[in-house]
């Protein structure tokens, strides 16, 4: 689909049914139908930790991580965007981008790019578009380089609910699951347990220096 132009949405059905709102708000964006407020018109603002946690959780798709500081966009004394940015978690570079979104509803046009460019964090910055619903453009667009694209990773599902991977390494099966084998694999275990495997699309990895 991507060698011919085409953007590929992958909506989990959990996301449906429980994040169905901000679904429709990325489509909208994909479309170019939600309301656009150029970034130039905002204020940045740092955004005190229940604030910015509350956002992500109302306005991503992958809710809130912890994160150490946040940075936002206001327009008319609204908070409408929101960047949040940590220690890297999975690479050498000294900061990672954690989360990014706009309010439901709203396509800052630049928001990204002013956000990034206000931080005070100085040194090299990492972060992860999710090839499920990000073909990267915003970053690229605000000159980050794309260094690989990532494996897709599974989770697992059951009664609608989604779990990561990690949470059910084969050595915390025992105490997590109501059947353990330890003859049988991760996999096998969490199967005999009801539990089914999704896969996402892997994430497009991309760093950049500020200096």
């Amino acid at each position: 689909a991507e060698k011919h132009g085409i953007q590929l949405l992958h909506i989990f059905e959990n996301e449906w049914n429980d994040k169905k709102d901000i679904w429709k708000s990325v489509i909208l964006t994909k479309l170019g139908k939600n309301i656009k407020i150029p970034a130039r018109k905002c204020k940045v603002a740092p955004v005190e930790f229940k604030m910015a946690k509350s956002f992500c959780e109302e306005n991503h798709l992958q809710g809130h991580t912890p994160f150490y500081k946040a940075y936002g966009l206001q327009y008319d004394g609204e908070l409408i965007s929101v960047i949040t940015i940590g220690k890297a978690r999975y690479s050498s570079a000294d900061y990672e981008i954690l989360r990014f979104c706009n309010k439901m509803g709203i396509s800052v046009v630049g928001g990204f790019s002013k956000l990034f460019a206000n931080l005070e964090e100085t040194g090299t910055f990492v972060s992860y578009a999710n090839r499920r619903w990000s073909n990267g453009n915003l970053y690229e667009q605000s000159g980050f380089t794309k260094k690989n694209i990532s494996l897709p990773c599974y989770y697992y599902i059951k009664s609608g609910r989604l779990y990561h991977r990690s949470f059910f390494m084969k050595h915390k099966l025992k105490e997590k699951l109501s059947f353990f084998d330890e003859t049988m694999s991760e996999v096998e275990n969490m199967y005999a347990n009801n539990y089914r495997r999704i896969w996402d699309c892997g994430n497009i990895v991309y760093l950049k220096e500020r200096s």
